[in-house]
């Protein structure tokens, strides 16, 4: 549990065969963290490396990734 959100994304590109080019997100409640990408700033997407799993995993009952 004291895994960034960051490291779950990653650990999750292996098992599903993905490679590391896309932009992601995790959503709980109304917080969304994923990876920010400079040309295009969102004030409300937080950085997912900062974010560890502890804090989101009972903010909702699920985290969907999109």
């Amino acid at each position: 549990m004291d895994a960034s959100l960051k490291m779950v994304h990653d650990v999750n590109l292996g098992p599903m065969g993905w490679l590391d080019y896309h932009l992601w997100e995790f959503e709980a409640g109304d917080r969304r963290d994923g990876l920010p990408d400079p040309d295009w700033p969102d004030d409300s997407l937080f950085a997912a490396k900062n974010t560890k799993l502890k804090t989101q995993a009972f903010a909702s009952s699920s985290i969907p990734v999109t």
